[in-house]
């Protein structure tokens, strides 16, 4: 499922409060997790 459909099966909950901050803040921390996968610490081995 591309991103601009997964956004527009969720829009309907759009006008929810914080709907948006949740969904900004859920992309931040899913962006995050990919690049710490992407460069894993030398530390941890």
């Amino acid at each position: 499922m591309s991103m601009y459909q997964r956004a527009a099966q969720f829009a309907p909950f759009a006008c929810l409060t914080g709907h948006d901050s949740t969904l900004e803040q859920t992309a931040k921390q899913f962006q995050q997790n990919i690049i710490d996968m992407e460069n894993p610490d030398d530390d941890i081995l």
